[in-house]
């Protein structure tokens, strides 16, 4: 029962954050529009940081602009994939892994992310970027939750130390899989049970 609570907390935090990249992506989207109109720059197109309102039609970064449909297919996908990454697999990195959280906020971050520009590329085509720094690409608080998200699931990754794996037990993957069937095990423990009742 402990673990249940411990889980459905885990997930509802995970659904907060990506709540809250999504919200500060509209809101901060929308103080754009309001103040800035499309092509200029707070406080001056000269400063190295500025607020440069642009529209674009790619994805991240002004990439891959000119493929509307291709891109609104392709990131309904890949924010499809979290979702049930999510639904499915949050059980098991929150009870197995020490760093599963983490985990989970990365992917929260991302999805809040994905799900701001997927609103922006469906609703008008068009997604708004205002963040600008010397010559790199103009981009908006979608994008940086985004890679923000990556950079603290690489980070995870390269940080993380299974300690079944080094006793030799099996790798991170397998202690996920064990987990999987420890849960199956449990279930069919205390099916047997109801039956030595009956």
């Amino acid at each position: 029962m402990r673990s249940s609570v411990a889980g459905a907390g885990a997930f509802i935090h995970c659904l907060l954050v990506a709540a809250a990249v999504f919200a500060a992506d509209r809101i901060t989207k929308y103080l754009i529009g309001v103040f800035i109109p499309v092509g200029g720059a707070v406080p001056g197109r000269d400063s190295f940081v500025k607020f440069l309102h642009v529209l674009n039609d790619g994805v991240a970064f002004s990439m891959f602009q000119g493929h509307r449909t291709p891109l609104i297919v392709l990131q309904s996908v890949l924010v499809a994939v979290i979702v049930v990454f999510m639904l499915i697999a949050y059980r098991r990195l929150i009870r197995r892994l020490p760093n599963g959280l983490t985990v989970m906020t990365a992917f929260s971050l991302m999805l809040g992310g994905g799900l701001g520009n997927l609103w922006d590329r469906v609703s008008t085509g068009l997604v708004t970027d205002f963040i600008s720094i010397g010559s790199f690409a103009v981009f908006n608080t979608a994008d940086a939750c985004l890679v923000a998200g990556c950079g603290l699931l690489i980070l995870c990754m390269l940080r993380y130390k299974d300690p079944d794996a080094v006793a030799g037990k099996g790798s991170a993957a397998d202690v996920i899989e064990s987990g999987g069937r420890a849960e199956e095990t449990i279930a069919a423990g205390d099916a047997a049970d109801g039956d030595g009742t009956r």
